[in-house]
């Protein structure tokens, strides 16, 4: 079961199996090795100081490149059960033209995202520059030709995604539940699916805890991509929605009860309309499925 068994109480939310399985200790030991390589560049870079500035200064301003990568494998592996139903609310939604329930992905994953760029920019940036600079000085050979290659491409990359960011293309999503359908706006996708076509909501693991809404094969579910600079596998599951349940901003477990309740209680559809839904959902009210 993945609901309450009494209105409100959301300590018995039951994780469902699926997400309880998966190469735990796995990830955590890849999570550790980067804490501690990060932790070993730091201290070699300041060790250099007094004999080598320009490799101590390159050493010690890449070991937060490589935190930086340790944060971000666990929070895309990692199982927490977020505690964000108070952003759960009603508005409208201009893409479906109607009211609905929006459930929110925690702007902070985004955010550390963005800042993980923005200093990979000015990081990749600055080598770029001394590498041409250098280069220039030295003299072009097959080896620095590379690394400007690959230099220009990181740097290149990581300023495309600010700009996508900037423009909208990339940014938080959430998951919208209205009367119709449920609308997906994840990072740089969108979708959506309408209840009449849905054959069932089920937990699974593929690498990191998801959220199936599974459609008919004849369904109309659709994904379009909003920026090429951000690929999401999820666009190779179309008709089917798949939400990536650690980045969202409430317990994954009250969405995916949420979705069983109101495809088996197409009568409480309306509700999704307006306040009713999301006080349904704020306090938990999701009998068993």
């Amino acid at each position: 079961m993945t609901s309450p068994t009494s209105p409100g109480d959301a300590s018995r939310l039951s994780w469902p199996d699926a997400w309880r399985s998966g190469s735990r200790p796995a990830w955590l030991a890849v999570v550790a090795l980067f804490a501690l390589l990060a932790v070993a560049v730091l201290g070699i870079g300041v060790f250099d100081l007094g004999t080598d500035t320009a490799r101590a200064t390159f050493l010690m301003a890449g070991s937060p490149i490589v935190a930086l990568a340790a944060v971000l494998i666990h929070v895309r592996r990692s199982r927490g059960r977020p505690r964000g139903e108070s952003l759960i609310r009603s508005a409208y939604l201009p893409e479906l033209g109607e009211h609905a329930v929006l459930v929110p992905y925690a702007r902070w994953i985004f955010v550390l995202y963005l800042a993980a760029m923005a200093y990979s920019a000015l990081l990749f940036g600055f080598l770029l520059l001394g590498g041409i600079a250098r280069a220039v000085a030295d003299g072009f050979g097959g080896e620095s030709a590379v690394l400007l290659v690959l230099l220009g491409g990181l740097t290149g990359y990581t300023i495309w995604f600010l700009a996508e960011a900037a423009r909208g293309r990339i940014r938080p999503g959430y998951v919208a539940l209205s009367p119709s359908g449920v609308y997906h706006r994840s990072w740089a996708l969108t979708g959506f699916f309408p209840w009449s076509g849905n054959i069932g909501a089920r937990a699974v693991h593929v690498q990191q805890p998801m959220i199936e809404f599974a459609m008919a094969a004849n369904a109309s579910g659709e994904i379009v991509s909003t920026s090429p600079a951000w690929r999401q596998s999820e666009r190779k599951l179309a008709p089917h929605l798949v939400i990536r349940a650690n980045w969202l901003a409430v317990d994954p477990a009250l969405l995916l009860a949420a979705l069983r309740f109101y495809r088996e209680n197409p009568a409480a559809l309306p509700e999704l309309g307006g306040e009713a839904g999301a006080v349904r959902l704020r306090e938990h009210r999701l009998p068993p499925s």
